[in-house]
């Protein structure tokens, strides 16, 4: 689909129902860019995924105390690229 021929509001409109985070404060140019993706960026799903989602995939990971953590805490231990926390916080866990 040709995005550059769309309004904003529909350009809006599109990126809302693609779940893209913070679409409302995006330029027209930087939706037509995330539009135009096959797929979105590993943060963008990240950012969408509820503390359940989260938590079950630390189970799978081998966490052992997933009810003891907070948003923040399984993000670094399932995504340190992407959050990163001290080691010996790390340890904690699994």
């Amino acid at each position: 689909m040709d995005y550059s021929i769309l309004t904003f509001v529909e350009l809006k409109r599109h990126a809302k129902n693609k779940h893209i985070k913070k679409y409302y404060v995006k330029s027209k140019q930087e939706l037509i860019d995330l539009l135009s993706m096959k797929e979105l960026p590993q943060s963008f799903h990240i950012e969408k995924m509820t503390v359940k989602e989260l938590r079950i995939q630390a189970k799978e990971k081998g966490c052992r105390t997933v009810y003891g953590l907070n948003r923040k805490q399984l993000l670094a231990f399932l995504y340190p690229t992407e959050t990163p926390m001290p080691e010996e916080d790390l340890k904690k866990f699994v």
